[in-house]
Parts: structure tokens; C-alpha cells; sequence
């Protein structure tokens, strides 16, 4: 069979090419004026033109069912131990299960690191729960589906409850992952800490925003306006504050607007760290805040909106702030900069040490940190236990380290699947309060949960 192919003249070629060039000429017009910060005019078709910008990520996000990181621990196994000791403590572990291909939480024991319990929540029921005819959720379902959800920073109450997030709305489910309720008020992301009155600290993103919307839009997207919200155990907002709005009461607007391009994540809050004490400098109640993109500590006082301190010093684009005696603060230092060439890490992650008494700046087992290679480019937190040992999770590559209080290596975790690939920690966390411990345990023993 003759297939005949009919010539096509030149000067037609080169006519679609001049229609098509205009065409993509005026998409790209229409899109720019759909993303300006202050758009002149508000057409339908500007919104047809992002929507169909957005088709490469939403395939993405359909195709993208698991969390896969970097093979950068490939070679070790799952766990290993350096050091032999005999603990109390326990450990939740906040992960992706690969073999599951779903986010876990399970209750560790420190000795030998066996699995005591495993929290796993319907996350179907999760997000029926949420309204996602709101535009703060729209993509949820899809985000936030099964397999991708994560269970973010738990925390562990006395009674066996657990409250999480998946940078979603927030979350608390029973001991035997029975869902209790969801607090959709907000996109919930990064820390969870419990403050002195048993209401949990969790930072949030406001939608309308809270800073002027001659400068940030009105729009939706225009702005990340993370705000601190205080919620109580029944999941109801007690107090929500921007810190933008922070910042500009207290005549730092240059810290958010005072740089040459706009820039729609200028705060990036990634802890709160509530106040638990009284203490020589600081007074219960206090938070401190990390706000990555500023690499900055802020000392507020939410009862009578002060802003007590910012700190700045060795660190750069920092995770995870805590208290950890009357006078000091660690600071996960992810020592992150950007380059013409993108990120960069200037050396490995460091836990730097801040002294309220002499204002002097330290490092937690820098010799530690450095031979056993820490470095996570973003995330990463610590805990440092009452002996002076110490919790790191290097986020990226999936790896949790504990170090003794001598510095040295006692244990190291790797979150591997049984296909050797390597997937997302959701930040943990050391149990190492006596009366949480015995609960837990006896919980464990008398406890029978049918799923």
C-alpha cells in the first residue's frame, strides 16, 4: 500500500511557527500577569493560564507515591550499636514506612530498639474530615493522600494520645489510632510542642493574611504568613498571632520587606519552643521561634505581645530550637547558605549552644557532628537528654544518631525498607520523662488494640 504525503509549502511552516510564537508570547503575558504580587487586572483566562501551568506539577504529584531520599547511608544496615547501655528512655520514631508505603509513628525501646507499639490512623478518615472545598486544602487529597502522608513531630500524651500533622490540618488520634479530632482551621506544619497547661504550640499558616494586603496580596499563594497558634487539648485555636505582624509592631518591617526583591516566604517559622519554667531570663509561657529564613531566634512573650530578644549569631538557616537548662538554648545549625549556583552547605549540621548568662555561642560535640559526617540541608533537629546524651536526626538522608554523654556513637538508625532504598524520618523525639515512661509501659501491657 502507497502512503502519499502531500507537500506542505514552506511559507505555511513558517506561518504556524509566527502563530504559535504569538500564542506563547501572549500565555506567558497572561500567566506573568496572574503571578504579579500586585496584579493590575483579574481576567478568567489568567486563571486558565496558571491551571494549565500547574498540569507538570499535578502530574508529579499523581505519579510521586512514595518518599524516596538520597543513598547516601545505603551501604550501613538499619541499625547498629556502638556502644552497650541499659535505658529507660523510649523513642518515638515519626517515619515512612517503605514496605508499608505509608507514615508511621512507633514507641521504641531505647535498650534494643524493638517496636513496641505502632500508631497507624485511617488517613482517608483524616481527610473527610477536612473541608477541602476551602482553597487553604484544595490540593489535600492529593498531597496528603495514603501513601504520602506523614506523621510530622508527634507528640505522646500521658494517656496514650497522639497529636501530629502531615503540613495539614492537625491532628489526634487514641492509642489504638482511633481518630479523636481534626483541627482544619489552619495548614499546620513543622513543630508540635506542649506548653505547661498541656495546650499544644504548632505553627500555622493564616489565610486571609493577617500583614496588609496592599503589600502581600489578597491572592492566595501570594504569601506564606506563618503565624503562631496555640491550640488546646479538645483541638480548639486558644490564640493565633502572625509573625509578620510581630516583627512589623515591633518596627522590624525591614526584616521582611527591606530586601531588593519581593519575596513571598521571608519568615519560614520552623519550631516554637514554649516555655515550660520560670527562669532568671525568660518567664513561663515565653516561646522562642525559629524563623529559618531570617536565621534568627525571637524571645516572645505572647500574654503581653513583647518581643523580648532576637538572636542571630553562628547559624544559618537553622531547624528546631529548645530549652535545655535555666540559662541556654540549642539550635540545630543546618549551616545552609545560598549561592548563584542554588543551596550550599558551608560544612556539616551543627547544635549550637546559646549561654542568656554571657551571651557566648558554643557547640554541642562539634568533633562528634563532624567525623560521623551530620549534614541535613534542611529539617534536622536534636534532643539533649538530662545525662548530657544527645539525639540527632540528619532529615534528609534518613538517618537518627545517639550519641552518649562523652560524645561518642552509642546507636545509629537508618530508615530502610526491605528494597534497600532509603525513605523520610518525620522528626522523633526522646521520652524521657519518668511518669510519661510508666504510663506508656503500662499502657503497652494492659492495652489490646483490635486493628
Amino acid at each position: 500500500m502507497n502512503i502519499m504525503f502531500r507537500k506542505i509549502e514552506l511559507w505555511v511552516v513558517a506561518l504556524l511557527f509566527v502563530i504559535f510564537l504569538i500564542i506563547l508570547i501572549c500565555y506567558g503575558a497572561v500567566l506573568r500577569e496572574e503571578l504579579k504580587p500586585n496584579k493590575s487586572r483579574d481576567w478568567y483566562l489568567q486563571k486558565i493560564a496558571l491551571r494549565i501551568a500547574e498540569i507538570p506539577e499535578n502530574i508529579r504529584d499523581i505519579i510521586s507515591s512514595t518518599l524516596v531520599l538520597p543513598d547516601k547511608h545505603a551501604n550501613k544496615p538499619r541499625f547498629k550499636r556502638f556502644i552497650q547501655t541499659e535505658r529507660e528512655e523510649l523513642f518515638l520514631l515519626a517515619r515512612y514506612d517503605g514496605d508499608l508505603k505509608r507514615g508511621v509513628v512507633e514507641i521504641v525501646a531505647l535498650n534494643d530498639f524493638s517496636v513496641l507499639h505502632t500508631f497507624k490512623p485511617d488517613v482517608d478518615e483524616i481527610n473527610n474530615q477536612t473541608d477541602t472545598s476551602r482553597i487553604v486544602f484544595k490540593k489535600l487529597k492529593t498531597d496528603n493522600r495514603p501513601e504520602r502522608y506523614l506523621m510530622i513531630h508527634p507528640i505522646l500524651l500521658n494517656n496514650g494520645d497522639l497529636v501530629f500533622h502531615s503540613d495539614s490540618p492537625l491532628v489526634k488520634i487514641d492509642y489504638c489510632s482511633k481518630l479523636l479530632w481534626v483541627n482544619d482551621n489552619n495548614n499546620y506544619h513543622h513543630s508540635n510542642n506542649i506548653d505547661h497547661e498541656g495546650n499544644y504550640w504548632v505553627p500555622s499558616r493564616m489565610y486571609p493574611y493577617a500583614v496588609d494586603k496592599e503589600i502581600v496580596s489578597d491572592q492566595y499563594g501570594k504569601y506564606i504568613d506563618d503565624s503562631i497558634a496555640k491550640i488546646s487539648p479538645n483541638g480548639k485555636i486558644l490564640y493565633q498571632k502572625s509573625v509578620s505582624q510581630i516583627l512589623i509592631e515591633h518596627g522590624y518591617k525591614s526584616l521582611i520587606f527591606g530586601i531588593d526583591s519581593y519575596y513571598r516566604d521571608p519568615i519560614h517559622l520552623n519550631d516554637i519552643e514554649p516555655a515550660l519554667n520560670d527562669g532568671p531570663f525568660w518567664n513561663r509561657g515565653d516561646v522562642f521561634l525559629s524563623l529559618r529564613d531570617r536565621s534568627l531566634i525571637l524571645h516572645y512573650r505572647p500574654q503581653s505581645n513583647q518581643l523580648i530578644n532576637l538572636i542571630s549569631g553562628p547559624f544559618l538557616k537553622q531547624h528546631d530550637v529548645d530549652i535545655i537548662s535555666d540559662k541556654e538554648i540549642s539550635i540545630f545549625n543546618n549551616n545552609n547558605i545560598n549561592t548563584f549556583r542554588g543551596d550550599m552547605n558551608l560544612s556539616n549540621s551543627e547544635v549550637v549552644i546559646y549561654n542568656f548568662e554571657n551571651n557566648q555561642f558554643s557547640q554541642k560535640f562539634a568533633n562528634s557532628m563532624a567525623e560521623n559526617n551530620v549534614i541535613t540541608e534542611t529539617e534536622g533537629l536534636s534532643d539533649i537528654l538530662k545525662d548530657g546524651s544527645m539525639m540527632v536526626e540528619e532529615q534528609n538522608y534518613g538517618r537518627i544518631l545517639f550519641f552518649n554523654s562523652e560524645g561518642k556513637l552509642e546507636w545509629e538508625f537508618i530508615n530502610k525498607a526491605d528494597n534497600n532504598k532509603i525513605y523520610h524520618v518525620t522528626w522523633g523525639r526522646i521520652i524521657d520523662d519518668i511518669k510519661l515512661i510508666n504510663n506508656i509501659k503500662e499502657k503497652i501491657q494492659n492495652t489490646t488494640c483490635s486493628n
